[in-house]
């Protein structure tokens, strides 16, 4: 196994002993699988053989598309390039929900 692969496993353990402490049965733990390392996963499966595994991205994304008006001023800006924006940079998913907030609006 590679440094990378130990490195997730790693960082695995402080998410499974903060599910364990949590002090209630996790009957669904919900991941991003685009994102879980294989090898981090399949720890994570170990560690909560009772319990099933779904993929969240679909609800993640949606919830990081929500935007409050700060933000969507802040992302029009960027997009007009007014501001800046290094690792924020506009995703194609944030200039779609900008454009259609935008849409609604008008």
């Amino acid at each position: 196994m590679g440094q990378r692969g130990r490195a997730s496993v790693g960082a695995m353990q402080p998410a499974i002993e903060h599910i364990g402490k949590m002090g209630f049965p996790a009957a669904e733990i919900c991941i991003e699988t685009a994102f879980l390392p294989f090898d981090a996963g399949e720890v994570l499966r170990a560690s909560f053989v009772d319990s099933s595994f779904v993929d969240a991205i679909v609800l993640l994304e949606w919830l990081r598309a929500r935007k409050t008006l700060q933000e969507l001023v802040f992302l029009k800006r960027c997009l007009a390039g007014l501001v800046f924006c290094d690792s924020a940079k506009p995703s194609r998913w944030a200039i779609h929900v900008f454009l259609r907030y935008e849409a609604a609006r008008q």
